[in-house]
């Protein structure tokens, strides 16, 4: 029941009525955690790339004695926004060039039963 709230509240889909609850309930949770597996993914590949691996050792040598260290926090954050910028203008340039592959009748049922 945790994880049908948190796709819920993550995901941002909202069912009407009852055939909609009933998919949220089945697929939402396998939803979360294949969007969660995927993130986790995502951070050990990034973290296995041969220059941030570097970096990232050294930050961890340099701040093992300390069990909350700012430098450590202040490194995550940078190397996530350098990660962030080329996927949101990869994003922004291949709006307009991709085309939706939503079928008509997937959309209409979709807004028919979520919000």
């Amino acid at each position: 029941m945790a994880t049908t709230g948190m796709s819920v509240l993550f995901l941002g889909v909202w069912p009407k009525d009852t055939i909609a609850w009933l998919c949220v309930l089945a697929v939402g949770p396998i939803a979360f955690f294949l969007l969660s597996a995927l993130g986790e993914l995502a951070g050990e590949v990034i973290g296995r790339t041969p220059g941030i691996r570097g970096a990232d050792r050294a930050i961890e040598r340099r701040t093992a004695p300390e069990s909350i260290s700012g430098t450590r926090i202040a490194y995550y954050l940078v190397r996530s926004l350098l990660i962030l910028v080329p996927l949101l203008f990869l994003s922004w340039w291949l709006q307009d060039k991709v085309t939706s592959v939503v079928p008509g009748a997937l959309r209409d049922w979709w807004i028919q039963h979520f919000k």
